[in-house]
């Protein structure tokens, strides 16, 4: 998995938590790095998918080395977390 911004441990922590949670209706992610945010500081931008649907559900934000969650239908925005591991664990699956 190729994800730009990332090291090598979160990409593989990434790539874990995708495989963990495919049967709880997560089915992608998409490196979002080179579409133009208008924010030169925005080092990592995730696509998070649930399956059927077309657009991303959550964005993982890596800013000045802190993570937040955005979720796309309802426009919020977590509390600042301090690794991806965190920001990952605020996605509610259906389980």
């Amino acid at each position: 998995m190729s994800m730009t911004g990332l090291d090598s441990a979160d990409r593989q922590r990434l790539a874990e938590w995708l495989d963990r949670v495919r049967h709880a209706g997560i089915d992608a992610v998409i490196d979002f790095a080179a579409r133009p945010w208008g924010s030169p500081d925005l080092e990592v931008v995730i696509g998070v998918f649930e399956t059927g649907r077309l657009l991303a559900s959550w964005l993982l934000v890596r800013y000045q080395s802190q993570w937040v969650l955005a979720t796309v239908d309802d426009e919020t925005i977590s509390a600042v977390r301090g690794s991806l591991a965190e920001a990952l664990a605020l996605i509610p699956l259906r389980l």
